[in-house]
């Protein structure tokens, strides 16, 4: 995949609450998509200062 496009179907919603950002992918094959995920979050780093990466919270589920 290029990635000059986004992949079908791939839903993409952001939340910020404090110093989190939450990302929310909804994808009928979310393993398909990883690159582009990748891809927005190494785009987002430098610019809004993104540090500590982690797997979602439960609570996020």
């Amino acid at each position: 995949m290029d990635n000059k496009s986004a992949p079908q179907g791939l839903m993409v919603a952001c939340t910020c609450r404090g110093r989190e950002l939450i990302v929310d992918v909804e994808h009928e094959e979310p393993l398909t998509v990883l690159s582009t995920l990748e891809d927005i979050l190494t785009c987002l780093t430098p610019l809004v200062k993104l540090e500590n990466l982690t797997e979602p919270k439960e609570s996020y589920r």
